[in-house]
């Protein structure tokens, strides 16, 4: 078989030599150009192609490694500042933590026994827990290792009741009004202060306190 196809390409060379013989300058411009236009469409696709999709791929890896280059030497900072502060004994970290948590407000109540302190939460609002947490890692290296939190009830909203109506009487000594004169309004009471808004916790914390 592969005889055959070798006679038969052997065959049609004197044919394609002599039409090339017979082909006008633009018919052979034509030719050379067509070729030429296939030589660099393989050169695209066999060269140039792949290895400018390898450089795309390189770019975004490189920014990947970046910031995770950038990541690490964050960590790296933070662990080499939490080394370098002075130990903190059990005693003041329970100082620091029963002292701070005068910013939760009422509905917190801290428990310490022994190297674990507990929290318990009624109606802490969220951002106040989170500014408490890192407060607690960075004064009193206090770590939390348990969590029973739930979503605190929004509490109702009340109308206050409305104050009766009573008639006006005359004050004794006050000048009597002109005629189509009306009594002055009384003075509205302020508004009662907006409730905070945002999410509140109720449930527990429990907190690792430095080792003794």
């Amino acid at each position: 078989m592969s005889s055959k196809s070798s006679l038969a390409a052997t065959l049609k060379l004197p044919a394609v030599q002599a039409q090339w013989e017979h082909a006008t300058p633009r018919e052979r411009t034509l030719v050379l150009t067509a070729a030429a236009v296939v030589v660099l469409a393989l050169l695209w696709w066999l060269t140039l192609a792949p290895a400018l999709r390898v450089w795309k791929q390189s770019d975004t890896q490189q920014q990947s490694l970046d910031a995770q280059l950038q990541t690490m030497q964050s960590l790296q900072a933070q662990a080499q500042a939490l080394q370098s502060r002075p130990v903190l004994s059990p005693d003041d970290a329970a100082k620091a933590l029963e002292g701070s948590v005068a910013t939760l407000g009422s509905g917190a109540r801290l428990t310490i026994t022994g190297d674990r302190a507990t929290l318990n939460l009624r109606n802490v609002p969220a951002g106040a827990l989170s500014a408490w947490l890192a407060q607690a890692r960075l004064n009193a290296r206090a770590l939390p290792v348990e969590a029973k939190l739930v979503r605190a009830a929004a509490p109702a909203e009340t109308t206050p009741a409305a104050a009766p109506s009573m008639p006006l009487r005359p004050i004794a000594g006050a000048l009597p009004l002109p005629p189509g004169a009306m009594p002055a309004a009384a003075v509205p009471s302020p508004p009662p202060a907006a409730a905070p808004t945002g999410p509140s916790w109720d449930g527990s914390l429990v907190l690792a306190l430095p080792p003794r």
